[in-house]
C-alpha cells in the first residue's frame, strides 16, 4: 500500500514540477541588435535635430522681438544656462558652459580663417579675434 501512494505522490510532484517549468521559445529572433554606441550616437542626432528646429524657431521669435536682437539672445541664453544649471551638478555645469563656450569660438575663428581671412589676425594678438 505504501508503495502505491508513493508512487502517487512521486507522480504528483513531477507534475507540479514539470508544470513550473517555462518552455523557451523555438523561433527567438534578436529584433534590434544597437550597441550602446550606437544607440547614444542615434540619441544625439535625435537631439541635435530637434535643437535646430528649437533654434529656427527663437531666431523667428528674436527677429519679431521689439528689442534689440543681442538682448533678446542674452536672456534666452540666460535662461537656458539657468536650466542647464538647476538640472546638472555644478561641476558639469561648469564644464558644459566652459568647454561649448570654446568650442563655439574656435568655430567661428576657424570659419572666419576660411571665409575671410582678411579679418583672421589681430596684429598684436594672434589668438585674438578681430
Amino acid at each position: 500500500m505504501s508503495d502505491v501512494k508513493s508512487k502517487k505522490k512521486s507522480k504528483k510532484l513531477k507534475k507540479s514540477k514539470e508544470n513550473k517549468v517555462i518552455p523557451f521559445k523555438k523561433k527567438f529572433k534578436v529584433l534590434n541588435n544597437s550597441t550602446p554606441v550606437c544607440l547614444r550616437e542615434t540619441e544625439i542626432d535625435r537631439i541635435n535635430a530637434h535643437s535646430k528646429e528649437i533654434v529656427k524657431d527663437l531666431r523667428k521669435f528674436v527677429n519679431e522681438a521689439r528689442i534689440s536682437r543681442e538682448d533678446a539672445w542674452y536672456n534666452i541664453l540666460y535662461y537656458i544656462k539657468q536650466e542647464v544649471m538647476w538640472a546638472t551638478n555644478i561641476a558639469h555645469f561648469k564644464f558644459i558652459d566652459e568647454y561649448t563656450s570654446k568650442e563655439n569660438k574656435d568655430n567661428y575663428k576657424s570659419f572666419i580663417d576660411e571665409h575671410h581671412p582678411e579679418l583672421n589676425v589681430h596684429p598684436t594678438n594672434p589668438e585674438k579675434l578681430h
